[in-house]
């Protein structure tokens, strides 16, 4: 809590209550969407006899002396990036603080933003020294000049945590493409945990040795199209993975065992018997799991939810990327089987279930199909959590134009219970 007095230009004071941090956070909002310093009509914040505020000249506003990781936590708070840009503007102990973690996360989108930033930290040094994430989004078209650009910023982001290099939609280039990307695996990153990219086969020469040379990652996210086994590398995964997204033919093709650290798979462009194999192999130690993009979906055997719940033990979430259709084309079918049927773990794990638009495929965009979307949905989960129950206990879903709803049986199991999921994200399967 603050102690404070508020007063106007003309010299007059009263004491209010206290302010808390939540009400410190809503004041800078409102203060720094202005973009501009108030009037002498504005009210001041005024310091009183034994606080921590600096001492105030006559309608000039000074900024509170609070220790500078309340500020940060304040500052880390805000939802958007656009508030922490304008709290840069308030004065220069909070640019200081706003720029550091406004720079922290650098996404970057076109040939112009990377240019711009490409200027911002040959001119402020610094600024490269503060980033920790960047992520960049390749188009179909890329400018002669911005793989150029690219690795002379990368160079220069020593302490560099996560790298994102993404295809803008399905139809933009794979890194291998445009050959030029590929010197950005030239360089190497001694604090890289996370490393993430939409390769083509040819990228593969480039990428492997990129890996091998940062047995620290922990997350790999690898997009990449249909592999032949002659196109798949000899490769070590790194000891240390914890959270692998790839298609199965990369994990079937390794000559070394899997790091008994992974325990979050994205595993999609796959045929059910390669995800029988994976499940044998990975099965005893996967916590979260997501499905996307099955080949041949009406070909091979399946499996109930009280098989997959035997062959993976330790399963906490289920994520399965539908297409616009919302047939189940899955190598698990939740509609067969019954939990007495099956010697499920003991004790009993909650698994969490989730239903989402599959990112090619996104159900469409009206107001029919989001309804329709719902009550296949709806009634889908109500089935499902009835048979299974207490061991599927919560159901996720959602429609390309709607939030996701988060479902359980009421408590005489004669009805769904839905309620907003405001915290889950298609990436969510990554914390569990």
């Amino acid at each position: 809590m603050l102690p404070t007095t508020i007063g106007n230009s003309t010299g007059n004071t009263r004491l209010v209550r206290p302010i808390s941090w939540h009400a410190a956070k809503s004041r800078i909002i409102q203060f720094t969407r202005r973009h501009k310093r108030p009037s002498n009509d504005h009210l001041q914040i005024q310091p009183v006899s034994g606080d921590n505020f600096t001492t105030e000249q006559e309608g000039i506003r000074k900024t509170p002396q609070v220790p500078s990781d309340v500020w940060e936590e304040i500052i880390c708070s805000l939802d958007h990036p656009a508030d922490v840009a304008a709290t840069a503007l308030v004065c220069r102990s909070l640019s200081e603080q706003a720029g550091a973690i406004l720079y922290r996360s650098v996404s970057l989108s076109s040939d112009a933003t990377m240019a711009l930033f490409h200027r911002t930290v040959s001119s402020a040094p610094r600024i490269a020294l503060i980033v920790r994430r960047f992520e960049l989004f390749v188009d179909a078209i890329v400018d002669g000049q911005s793989p150029m650009l690219l690795v002379e910023i990368l160079r220069t982001l020593p302490h560099l945590e996560c790298l994102s290099i993404r295809r803008k939609s399905p139809f933009s280039r794979l890194l291998g493409e445009s050959h030029e990307f590929l010197n950005v695996f030239s360089l190497r990153f001694p604090e890289l945990r996370i490393l993430s990219a939409d390769t083509s086969s040819s990228s593969w020469p480039h990428i492997v040795p990129f890996i091998c040379e940062h047995p620290r990652l922990d997350e790999l996210h690898l997009g990449m199209p249909y592999l032949t086994d002659s196109s798949i590398p000899d490769m070590t995964l790194p000891s240390s993975l914890r959270t692998l997204t790839c298609s199965p033919q990369l994990l079937l093709k390794q000559l070394t065992p899997h790091p008994d650290t992974l325990t979050h798979l994205y595993l999609y462009w796959y045929t059910s018997q390669e995800f029988f194999q994976i499940a044998k192999l990975l099965g005893p130690q996967l916590v979260s799991l997501r499905l996307s993009m099955q080949r041949n979906p009406s070909e091979g055997d399946v499996w109930s939810l009280g098989e997959l719940a035997v062959a993976l033990p330790r399963l906490q979430r289920l994520q399965l990327d539908m297409g616009s259709s919302f047939r189940y084309n899955f190598p698990i079918n939740l509609r067969i089987g019954k939990p007495t049927q099956y010697q499920l773990p003991s004790p009993a794990r909650e698994l969490t279930l989730v239903w989402a638009p599959n990112a090619g495929q996104p159900h469409g965009f009206d107001i029919v199909s989001a309804s329709l979307a719902q009550d296949y949905f709806t009634k889908f989960a109500f089935d499902v959590l009835a048979e299974w129950s207490p061991y599927a206990r919560r159901i996720i879903f959602r429609h390309a134009l709607s939030p996701f709803t988060s479902a359980i049986l009421s408590e005489d199991r004669t009805q769904l219970v839905c309620a907003l999921a405001a915290d889950t994200t298609e990436d969510s399967w990554k914390s569990v």
